[in-house]
């Protein structure tokens, strides 16, 4: 799967592992342009899959919410001990 260098956001800040799970509303905040998303906002996470072995960094898909409570469907990545990641908007 290809990505758009733009379509990239930088995740730089977020919840705890206890907080990051599936069917949850999170806060992320982050760097990239998106012009309509704030640099923080909220996400509903509906799938989450362990990444690798160290029980801290998730694969995740969700929607994130812009501010007037539009949903863009986004699929990512984020280590919950670094508390960082990325994410790209998906079709």
């Amino acid at each position: 799967m290809t990505q758009n260098v733009s379509n990239v956001m930088t995740i730089t800040g977020g919840p705890c592992k206890d907080d990051f799970a599936v069917d949850r509303l999170v806060e992320l905040h982050f760097e990239g342009y998106k012009p309509i998303i704030r640099r923080n906002a909220m996400c509903h996470v509906s799938v989450v899959e362990k990444e690798d072995g160290s029980g801290e960094s998730f694969n995740f898909e969700g929607t994130i919410f812009d501010r007037s409570r539009r949903g863009y469907k986004v699929r990512g990545c984020y280590n919950t001990k670094r508390r960082t990641g990325t994410f790209h908007f998906v079709n």
